[in-house]
């Protein structure tokens, strides 16, 4: 990986000339569909016929996405912005060699540690098989599951919440896809009590059944582990660096029929990489659904040549079913994706909340719902030039949607879009927390519900182009993405019918507009 200083050289040179996230997802685009890196015969005897080609894609997906913001990103970042370097990067050869084609300078230390990396691999399945054989896994439930994986904790049940008036992914799911048990696989809730219909757990797998299945499990995943150790040394690596996935799929394998689980759901978070062992479970019976309910990732139309590439991977995507928002977001599937998967436009898809009132006070009340920028270091390590979610247009957000208050007597709320912990930027930091103590705007939980903040709000003013502004044009609000520095184009798909207002000028008349007409309406 590219170091540091290189990074933040090449990453301020981006994002003050708007461009090079095109360059970076196109060339990444063009190396993960020219260069395969492994053909069905690579894992021969490790998975069913039938699977052969799903587990040529899944390392495709895998390594992608382990290896998209540590090293291939950052890669391409310092070739797109001029900045030249010889970089040691772990990565198989035909991707090496892509990269070094297009201009990359790679260390002849790259191979040595790729080596080391396809050993740690092989070394991380046989530590999971010793913990898929020893750990008590939870029995199956007896009745109809579905399984949930890695939702954040403010999505997840909460014996405080009620069900109807929470707005929770998890809430939504069970409304939508009714089971008698959800059961939630992540380890970042493991306080959460005894709740009617949801479980949680670390892992995402019930107990084999007999001693019988525990036995055959050992028996294959061992076999596997030394044909994948045989593999290396004829220079076979694909099935050592998939061998965590393959122990994990030897395990389904053995799972009885009646104990796998009705449904499993993914988020978007999850959309690049499919796990090799849910295409066993489809066979068995269990549906495979992802849930894309992102808003502000592609879809969208820059002015004066600037770049905004979706994140890749898009086109690898191998799900079965698919829950949109809206039939945009079903579109850009359908024409990035092969074969025909099964999309469900759902409407509005709820994310976290918490159980707590909302009181914004009396008189007119505006919410700005705003995404942090992140720190710029962190930014550059991901080779991320984005220069749209920046604190320099933050500010001037902030600044210009405050003084349309003041001028005419709006209470001015703002809530950040979630907690990025020490990725926030700290100008930014500092700015909204000056803005809050001056009593320039008042501060909101992140983690209640944009849903549930629209409804109280008497106008909703967006960062383009986060689902929010969805919510309040459900409701009914006025709502509208504020663009101060004029870098979106105003007519595009990804505004979803919202206007887009460009600089403080057209955000003051919109806003005297909106007050105007609900005067009018109160008359």
């Amino acid at each position: 990986m590219p170091r540091l200083p290189s990074l933040l050289t090449a990453y301020r040179t981006l994002i003050h000339s708007g461009l090079g996230e095109r360059r970076i997802w196109r060339d990444i685009n063009e190396m993960v569909q020219s260069c395969s890196l492994s053909q069905n015969s690579d894992f021969e005897t490790y998975v069913q016929d039938q699977h052969k080609h799903s587990a040529v894609q899944a390392l495709q997906q895998k390594m992608l996405s382990e290896s998209l913001n540590t090293i291939i990103s950052p890669a391409f970042m310092t070739l797109s912005a001029g900045v030249h370097g010889s970089h040691v990067i772990s990565l198989p050869r035909i991707w090496r060699s892509f990269m070094k084609r297009k201009g990359i300078g790679i260390s002849i230390f790259s191979g040595c540690l790729f080596a080391l990396n396809i050993l740690r691999r092989w070394r991380g399945g046989y530590q999971h098989a010793r913990f898929l054989k020893s750990s008590s896994h939870p029995p199956a439930p007896k009745n109809s599951y579905a399984v949930t994986f890695d939702i954040v904790p403010g999505a997840l049940p909460d014996l405080n919440d009620d069900p109807e008036k929470v707005k929770k992914l998890s809430y939504w799911i069970q409304k939508k896809f009714p089971h008698d048990v959800f059961w939630h696989a992540t380890s970042l809730r493991p306080d959460l009590p005894a709740i009617a219909g949801h479980v949680i757990y670390p892992q995402y797998l019930p107990a084999l059944r007999t001693l019988e299945s525990e036995k055959a499990f050992s028996r294959h995943v061992k076999s596997a582990l030394w044909r994948a150790l045989r593999d290396i040394l004829r220079g076979r690596w694909q099935p050592a660096f998939m061998m965590k996935d393959i122990v994990t799929y030897l395990y389904v394998r053995h799972l009885h029929r009646d104990d796998v689980a009705k449904a499993y759901f993914f988020t978007n978070s999850h959309y690049m990489h499919r796990p090799l062992w849910t295409y066993e479970m489809a066979d068995k019976g269990s549906k495979i659904h992802l849930i894309f309910y992102s808003t502000n990732g592609f879809n969208i139309k820059m002015t004066d040549g600037m770049d905004n590439g979706y994140c890749p991977g898009y086109q690898n995507m191998t799900w079965p079913i698919y829950h949109t928002m809206t039939p945009q977001h079903a579109d850009f599937i359908r024409e990035c994706v092969t074969g025909s998967p099964d999309i469900h436009v759902q409407g509005l898809i709820p994310f976290e909340d918490k159980a707590e009132p909302i009181n914004l006070g009396h008189g007119k009340k505006m919410v700005f719902f705003d995404v942090q920028p992140f720190r710029p270091e962190f930014m550059a390590g991901i080779g991320r030039p984005c220069h749209f979610y920046t604190p320099e247009i933050s500010r001037q957000s902030f600044e210009d949607i405050a003084k349309a208050c003041r001028a005419d007597q709006i209470h001015f709320f703002c809530k950040p879009k979630r907690d990025v912990g020490d990725r926030l930027c700290p100008e930014y930091d500092q700015m909204l927390s000056e803005g809050h103590d001056q009593g320039l705007w008042h501060v909101l939980d992140h983690r209640i519900s944009p849903a549930r903040i629209c409804a109280e709000a008497d106008i909703v003013i967006c960062q383009p182009f986060t689902s929010a502004g969805l919510f309040a044009q459900a409701l009914g609000k006025p709502s509208a993405y504020y663009d101060p520095m004029s870098i979106f184009e105003k007519n595009q798909p990804a505004s979803q019918g919202i206007p887009v207002l460009q600089g403080s000028e057209e955000l003051m008349d919109w806003i005297k507009g909106v007050i105007h007409e609900q005067d009018r309406l109160l008359a």
